[in-house]
């Protein structure tokens, strides 16, 4: 599943994690935020929802029952060959950083061959 929040995002994001079960598919979620805020975000969510968040950080795998929230600044991307996660800072085709739509271009790929 990939997500792409912006201001106001937080409470969704909230409600959509909170009901989720732990065996959900991995998840990847952009939400426009400072740097200093998302791995609090990520942090406070993981203590209200049964499946673990965390902020993304180099070469972390989508894997079942894990939402990774990229970190501020920063695009969360994930490679072609595999579901792992890239970080790039603001440079690159979508300057405004954290931007959901290079996210969702590198992930169609997967999603095209039905990965989860």
């Amino acid at each position: 599943m990939v997500v792409g929040a912006s201001t106001g995002g937080t409470e969704a994001l909230k409600t959509l994690l909170e009901t989720l079960p732990a065996d959900t598919p991995g998840i990847v979620i952009v939400q426009h935020m400072p740097e200093l805020f998302t791995r609090a975000f990520a942090n406070r969510l993981d203590g209200l929802c049964n499946i673990t968040v965390k902020e993304a950080e180099l070469n972390d795998t989508v894997i079942r029952g894990r939402a990774l929230i990229a970190p501020g600044n920063h695009h969360l991307l994930s490679s072609a060959e595999e579901l792992a996660t890239t970080l790039k800072s603001r440079m690159g085709r979508w300057f405004a950083a954290t931007a959901p739509r290079s996210m969702f271009s590198s992930a169609r790929p997967h999603a095209m061959r039905g990965e989860t």
